[in-house]
């Protein structure tokens, strides 16, 4: 299910690339709403930082909609306090890096005052580098299987057009893989959630 995904993102971005109208990059911060499982223990989720380039794709005829496709990075946070029953315990905090690949489509609402937009699409991501810490040690990040490497879901947003090449955007994605983090003896149980605020701007 995940490979059919990503194949079928790869070959839309692939037919739609040579109606690029306009290339621009994106940054900003994410808050972490990720559903995160450990027997016994609370997560505590940390804000991360995205940052990527796009391409706005126009379709023809229909000026208002726009396809956008992209390659962003982002970073997931969150950490793992056991007390094992004692005021001592040990935290263990989590840091994951990712390559995301969003195909969205876009709809433009213009208004007198200000041009603003919906959005709403698929898209996949893949972490290629992740910690482990606590008080004496850090590792990478290991998962149950290699696949668990592999998130997939959708993506929704809004955004408004702040200047003629400036667009502030909000986006959540909501992931449908379950990832399993090895910690020890046990697993991390993971399915990410996250709702971006990005600034872009268009060359």
């Amino acid at each position: 299910m995940r490979v059919l995904f990503i194949i079928i993102m790869i070959i839309a971005s692939g037919n739609y690339t040579c109606l690029a109208q306009g290339f621009g990059i994106k940054a900003g911060v994410h808050l972490d709403n990720s559903d995160i499982k450990c027997s016994g223990v609370e997560a505590d989720r940390k804000p991360g930082f995205e940052a990527g380039a796009f391409y706005e794709l126009a379709l023809p005829v229909m000026t208002a909609w726009k396809i956008n496709v992209g390659l962003s990075y982002y970073n997931n946070r969150f950490k793992l306090q056991d007390d094992y029953g004692n005021s001592t315990g040990i935290t263990y905090h989590f840091s994951e890096n990712n390559l995301k690949l969003p195909v969205t489509i876009k709809y433009q609402l213009d208004y007198e005052v200000i041009k603003t937009f919906i959005s709403g699409g698929v898209y996949s991501s893949y972490m290629f580098s992740g910690k482990i810490k606590d008080s004496e040690s850090s590792q990478s990040i290991k998962y149950e299987k290699s696949g668990d490497k592999i998130d997939y879901g959708v993506s929704v947003g809004i955004g408004a057009l702040l200047l003629s090449h400036v667009g502030l955007n909000i986006n959540y994605d909501f992931g449908f893989a379950e990832r399993n983090i090895v910690l020890g003896d046990q697993y991390v149980s993971a399915k990410n959630r996250k709702c971006s605020i990005l600034l872009s701007y268009i060359f």
